[in-house]
């Protein structure tokens, strides 16, 4: 098959987990002998074109008033509203996008993360009669902001701005043939809004690489409990770092690990007041996830899926999780697992002191995430893709 993948970053630009999944999933369908093309943003110090490990990148500049690259340095209200008014289905996007799928003769369009291309790519696909197939990964069609969590808190429904801005992209969202959800919740939540309704769809979780993650390392003499991810108010991590000031338990230590998005709020967290406290830097999972004993994810949002939770877990490490979105998801189809209210300081205190509890005992959690391993996972996306393909079609 000849298939277009479209996310708006791709490695070497990679903010999180899914950019690294979206990898994944083009380099294994590649390797199975499909034509895969990937086409994203970049930048001046970025090729236009280039082949990364069997994969064909195609980047753009830009679409709209700025840079998506530059959205966080963007401060001005109506500037930020003009550029979301352009990305309801920017013409720009269409017109480069269709030109690159007619050329290369695509037959599966399988888009990501679209923000910043705009679900324009689908009137494109639709042009030239190419199957579209959407993976949801945030909820870019539902709210700008791609998270529905405003002022601090979870929104119960789209704000007016949000329900403005999101209308246009539902009806445009008919558009897709079909649609391949990275959990049941984030598929639920875009069902409960009148989004991809009738449309074929199916779950099928984010992938790991089993034989990238490095050996279990034993050697800490102390309990680390870890936080990985963007530093961030809505991910919670005040929220840990204040349960664990209250976790009286020797030879324990919190690392935080990730990008520091705003530096008012890690300095709020005050950590340099404990010493059992310390700030890693940006550092990947491979790396430090061998390092510790148990996984903290403190989110005050409703993640799309958990894939550090997956991660943890194949390291057989011990995991507590917010009772929220696709990580609740995971953690209620595994043993040996701890969740807490989300938000809920002694809630989490008491949770970090049940896994001292079980390690003090001997115990020693042991997961099966053989489902999650990316042969598995696009084995799955190669059989539903190829059930949108006719009979007379070249596979």
């Amino acid at each position: 098959m000849k298939i277009a993948i479209i996310t708006n970053y791709y490695y070497p630009v990679n903010r999180g987990g899914a950019e690294i999944c979206v990898q994944q999933i083009a380099e294994y369908l590649s390797n199975q002998g499909h034509d895969v093309f990937v086409l994203t943003f970049g930048s001046q110090a970025l090729k236009k074109n280039e082949i990364i490990n069997n994969v064909n990148i195609h980047r753009f500049n830009n679409f709209n008033i700025y840079h998506l690259f530059d959205a966080n340095r963007i401060n001005c209200k109506f500037i930020k509203f003009i550029w979301h008014l352009i990305d309801i289905c920017n013409p720009i996007s269409f017109f480069a996008v269709s030109s690159f799928l007619k050329k290369n003769k695509i037959q599966i369009l399988n888009t990501h993360n679209i923000q910043g291309f705009s679900v324009s790519v689908w009137f494109a696909a639709k042009l030239y009669h190419i199957k579209i197939i959407h993976t949801i990964r945030d909820l870019y069609l539902l709210c700008p902001k791609t998270t529905m969590f405003n002022d601090n808190r979870i929104c119960g429904k789209s704000c007016f701005t949000c329900a403005i801005l999101s209308f246009p992209k539902k009806l445009i969202a008919n558009k897709v043939d079909g649609v391949i959800a990275v959990s049941n919740f984030i598929l639920d939540k875009h069902f409960k809004n009148d989004c991809f309704i009738n449309k074929s769809h199916i779950t099928i979780y984010n992938p790991i690489i089993p034989n990238s993650l490095a050996p279990n390392f034993k050697g800490n003499i102390k309990f680390i409990f870890l936080f990985l991810g963007r530093i961030s108010y809505e991910k919670g991590v005040h929220i840990l770092v204040e349960a664990f000031k209250q976790l009286d338990i020797e030879n324990t230590e919190l690392w935080i690990c990730g990008r520091m998005e705003n530096k008012n709020y890690f300095d709020d967290l005050a950590i340099d007041l404990d010493q059992r406290i310390s700030y890693k830097g940006f550092v990947s999972a491979e790396q430090i996830i061998p390092m510790c004993n148990c996984l903290v994810v403190p989110s005050l949002l409703e993640e799309s899926f958990g894939r550090t939770v997956v991660e943890a877990m194949s390291h057989n490490k011990y995991v507590i999780g917010c009772d929220l979105g696709g990580v609740k998801e995971i953690l209620v189809n595994f043993n040996n697992t701890f969740m807490f209210a989300s938000g809920d300081v002694a809630d989490l205190n008491k949770n970090m002191k049940s896994v001292m509890q079980s390690f003090m005992k001997g115990v020693q959690p042991e997961y099966d995430v053989k489902s999650f391993y990316i042969e598995n996972i696009s084995i799955r996306y190669i059989e539903y893709f190829k059930s949108f393909i006719t009979p007379n079609e070249k596979i």
